[in-house]
């Protein structure tokens, strides 16, 4: 059994963002423990809120939309803002292009019938003085439209 729709596209985004310049391969999925200085910087990946509805009544199907939250953490650096926007600018660019046109539902490895920037795309720059030197942090909010059947959420 194929785990949950939204959980495969939570792991395709880790997957897609792995491997960008300023992060590496640093990037956790639901991380509960903090990161440890020497993971940064880093990306993690975590499940936001979600909202559905009914979708194609006669084959009871479900439409989803779920909001995805990509966190970029950096520490000790001299210029946040531009180490956080370079991440968001790297993230956009690889969340972007994770298109198959010729794939059906064509975002995501065929995960997804919509991938956008969520309504409130960035948050403001926070900063924690947690550990031996100040962590830096901002979200990046993806949304992702997926469609399954009602008693069938793969």
């Amino acid at each position: 059994m194929a785990d949950h729709k939204t959980l495969q596209i939570r792991d395709r985004i880790v997957t897609t963002v792995t491997g960008l310049v300023t992060t590496g391969t640093d990037v956790f999925a639901a991380r509960v423990y903090p990161l440890q200085e020497s993971d940064l910087p880093a990306l993690t990946v975590k499940i936001g809120a979600s909202e559905s509805e009914t979708h194609n009544m006669g084959n009871r199907d479900v439409l989803f939309k779920t909001e995805f939250i990509i966190t970029a953490h950096v520490q000790d650096i001299s210029d946040v803002d531009a180490a956080l926007l370079l991440i968001a600018k790297e993230v956009g660019v690889a969340l972007g292009s994770d298109l198959d046109e010729t794939s059906n539902p064509p975002w995501l490895n065929g995960l997804a019938t919509a991938f956008y920037p969520a309504e409130e795309p960035l948050s403001e720059p926070e900063s924690s003085g947690e550990g031996k030197k100040p962590i830096a942090t901002m979200e990046i909010k993806w949304a992702a439209e997926y469609v399954t059947a009602i008693n069938n959420w793969e």
